[in-house]
């Protein structure tokens, strides 16, 4: 789970709903897990047309299988699983933890459990096995949650996995939360409704791993609940 602190000057409606969302949100690869993160709110006019974000370093993560190799004692060399925990089971020296580093920071880790065998050894780290790339759909969708992530996928594409919008979704102010760097979540506001009626689909953004595509509900929905089911009709085709 990530401490985060959302930055927004208005937090009500969806803006609201993004604010609470800020606080839900995985950690996600690229992340640091004991710093705290920043979200910030960008607004919906030019969404589409957002500069492509640069690629983070990569980083480490549970699940992910690290070749191990020392160029001058090979009977060192090893391939090792990141374990739940975020460990690092290491071959006659002691485990490291290794979730969330570079490699260049595991390298240095790795060279340190063995200082007390090896001199200043020089060892290549390459992940052999990595976690598929995914992405999060939360909200008013008709199947929310965890799915695999394609070379190119956009929201659009993204909402059409999950199940599509249900009659409670707010179609024009769907959130997409994408990282811009280690510490920032930036939460963009799409108005679906005019892009997919205009069939602009261009100007809908592009997903990278580890990206939430959150809709939130719409007001009508929220109010119904409150009306008696024998006068809904009453208050949907009043008669003249």
């Amino acid at each position: 789970m990530i401490q985060m602190e959302c930055f927004a000057s208005i937090l009500r409606g969806p803006l609201f709903a993004v604010a609470v969302i800020c606080m839900l949100v995985p950690q996600a690869r690229g992340a640091q897990g004991s710093a705290t993160n920043a979200v910030q709110i960008s607004s919906t006019k030019d969404a589409g047309k957002l500069a492509k974000r640069q690629p983070l370093p990569f980083r480490v993560q549970s699940g992910d299988t690290l070749e191990i190799t020392f160029p001058y004692v090979a009977e060192f060399n090893q391939s090792s699983a990141v374990q739940p925990d975020g460990s690092l089971v290491l071959r006659n020296a002691k485990s490291v933890h290794a979730e969330g580093l570079t490699l260049e920071q595991l390298t240095a880790a790795v060279r340190a459990a063995y200082s007390h065998i090896l001199r200043n050894p020089v060892i290549n780290i390459n992940a052999k096995e990595l976690d598929k790339p995914s992405f999060i759909a939360a909200g008013h969708l008709a199947k929310p949650g965890k799915y695999a992530l394609g070379s190119e996928t956009n929201i659009a594409e993204a909402i059409a996995i999950a199940g599509g919008f249900t009659d409670q979704s707010q179609r024009s102010q769907v959130v997409l939360f994408s990282r811009v760097d280690e510490r920032t979540f930036k939460a963009t506001i799409y108005d679906m409704k005019k892009l997919l009626a205009d069939r602009n689909l261009g100007e809908n953004g592009w997903l990278e791993p580890g990206d939430i595509v959150y809709v939130p509900q719409n007001r009508l929905s929220k109010i119904m609940r409150f009306i008696p089911s024998q006068n809904i009709g009453a208050y949907i085709n009043p008669i003249p």
